[in-house]
C-alpha cells in the first residue's frame, strides 16, 4: 500500500512537472509568436534591394556656438527622400536614424563610417519614432507593424498591431515612449475613421494591449506626443493645436487641460519633455513653454536676440520648435521654419538655466543650414545628435 501510494504521488509529481513545463513553454512561445521575422512578411521585403550598405566618410565642421568641432555622420543624397524623423544612439558607435519615404532605416555600428540601409515599403509612408529598452530598439510609423531589433541592430522582427483592432483598421503610429525598461505607451491614429489609438506594454514591448479610448473626451485627431509621469499619470498631445489631455488612472478617464495660451497666442504644441513630475516643457509653433503644475498652466519663455528663433520668424515665416530632449536639468530643442529658403545659421538650441535664455547648440559662421529638423537626441554631453533635413550631426555641449 505504501509502495502504491508512493508511485501514485511520484506519477502526479511528474505529471504536474510536465504540465507546468508545457504551460510555461507555451506561454513563452505565445509571447515570441507575437513577433515575426521580417523575412516571413513578404510585403516588407518586396521592394527590390530593400536592404543595402552605404559607405560614408564622416567629416567635421567648426561649431561657432562653443568653439568645438561638430561631426557630420551621414548625408542623404537621394533627392526623392523626404526627411528623417527620429534619431537614437546606444553608444558613440552604434545608432540609427529613421524617416521616409519607404519606411526607411539607416543604422551604423562604427560611428557613421558605414550604414546599413533598410527600406521596408514601396510607398511614401514614413517612420516617426524610435525608443529602446535594455534588450530591444523599437521603430514605428505609418504602418500597422511595430518593428524591433536587438542591441546589435541586426535581427529585425515585427508585431502586427492590427491584431488588436478590426481587420478594416488602417493604422499609423506616431510616438513611443518608455517610462522604464518595462512600461511603455505608443500613440497614433486609425486612418479609416480618424479616431486616436493607444497601446501599452508592461513587459518591455514583448506583448501589447490596446487602451480603449472610445467614449472618452478625445477628439478625432491623431495623437502625436506623450509624457509618462508614472504608470497612471500620462499627458498626451493631438495633432490639431496640440490639444492636451491628462489621465491619472492609466487611461480609464481623460481630462482636457488645453491651455488658453494655445488659443490666445496661436501656440501649437508639438513636443513634450518631462524633467521630473514637477517640471514639464512644451515646444511648438513660435514658442517654448514651461509648466510646474502638470500642464494646467504654462509660462512662456521669451528669448533675446540675436538667436531668438521666435523674434526672427514672426512676419510671414512660420517657425516650429519640433523636438525636445534632455540630460538631467539640461534641455535641448530643435526647429524647422517654412518660407526660409536661404537657410539659417542655427536651428538647434540649449536652454541656459542661468538666465533662462535659448542659445545655439550648433552655429555656423560660414554657411547656413536648411534647418528642417525634426529630432534631437542626447546620449551624453559629448554626443548630442541632431538632424538637419538631409544630414546627421554630432555636437558637444561645452
Amino acid at each position: 500500500m505504501k509502495i502504491t501510494l508512493t508511485i501514485k504521488w511520484s506519477y502526479k509529481a511528474i505529471l504536474i512537472s510536465v504540465l507546468s513545463c508545457s504551460f510555461f513553454s507555451s506561454c513563452k512561445a505565445q509571447v515570441n509568436e507575437n513577433y515575426i521575422s521580417i523575412d516571413k512578411v513578404p510585403e516588407l521585403t518586396e521592394k527590390e534591394n530593400y536592404s543595402f550598405d552605404i559607405p560614408f566618410q564622416p567629416s567635421k565642421m567648426k561649431n561657432a556656438a562653443n568653439g568645438t568641432e561638430a561631426d557630420i555622420l551621414y548625408q542623404n543624397n537621394d533627392l526623392s527622400f523626404s526627411f528623417f524623423n527620429d534619431v537614437l544612439f546606444l553608444s558613440p558607435q552604434k545608432g540609427l536614424i529613421v524617416g521616409g519615404t519607404n519606411l526607411s532605416i539607416r543604422a551604423t555600428t562604427d560611428a557613421g563610417k558605414n550604414w546599413k540601409a533598410l527600406d521596408f515599403s514601396r510607398f511614401a509612408n514614413a517612420f516617426h519614432s524610435i525608443a529602446k529598452t535594455k534588450e530591444h530598439i523599437f521603430v514605428l510609423g505609418e504602418s500597422k507593424y511595430i518593428f524591433r531589433t536587438d542591441q546589435n541592430l541586426e535581427k529585425w522582427e515585427v508585431f502586427n498591431s492590427q491584431s488588436l483592432y478590426s481587420s478594416e483598421a488602417s493604422i499609423a503610429w506616431y510616438k513611443l515612449r518608455f517610462l522604464n525598461d518595462s512600461f511603455g505607451i505608443v500613440v497614433g491614429q486609425r486612418k479609416d475613421n480618424g479616431r486616436p489609438i493607444m497601446m501599452s506594454t508592461k513587459d518591455a514591448g514583448n506583448t501589447w494591449e490596446a487602451i480603449d479610448l472610445e467614449g472618452s473626451v478625445l477628439k478625432d485627431y491623431a495623437l502625436v506626443e506623450l509624457s509618462i509621469l508614472d504608470q497612471k499619470t500620462w499627458i498626451i498631445l493631438d495633432d490639431s493645436i496640440g490639444i492636451t489631455y491628462i489621465t491619472t488612472d492609466a487611461g480609464k478617464t481623460w481630462q482636457d487641460i488645453t491651455s488658453n495660451m494655445q488659443y490666445n497666442t496661436d501656440a501649437t504644441l508639438r513636443s513634450l519633455w518631462s524633467v521630473n513630475p514637477n517640471e514639464l516643457f512644451a515646444a511648438g509653433s513660435r514658442s517654448f513653454w514651461r509648466s510646474t503644475d502638470l500642464a494646467k498652466n504654462w509660462t512662456r519663455l521669451d528669448f533675446p536676440k540675436p538667436f531668438n528663433p521666435i523674434e526672427i520668424y514672426n512676419e510671414g515665416d512660420y517657425l516650429t520648435l519640433t523636438d525636445i530632449t534632455g540630460l538631467g536639468q539640461d534641455i535641448y530643442v530643435t526647429s524647422m521654419a517654412s518660407e526660409n529658403d536661404d537657410g539659417r545659421t542655427a536651428f538647434a538650441y540649449k536652454l541656459d538655466r542661468g538666465d533662462m535664455t535659448l542659445k545655439p547648440l550648433l552655429r555656423s559662421d560660414s554657411s547656413t543650414f536648411i534647418g528642417e529638423s525634426h529630432a534631437i537626441y542626447a546620449l551624453d554631453k559629448e554626443h548630442i545628435y541632431l538632424l538637419d533635413r538631409d544630414k546627421l550631426y554630432r555636437v558637444q555641449d561645452r
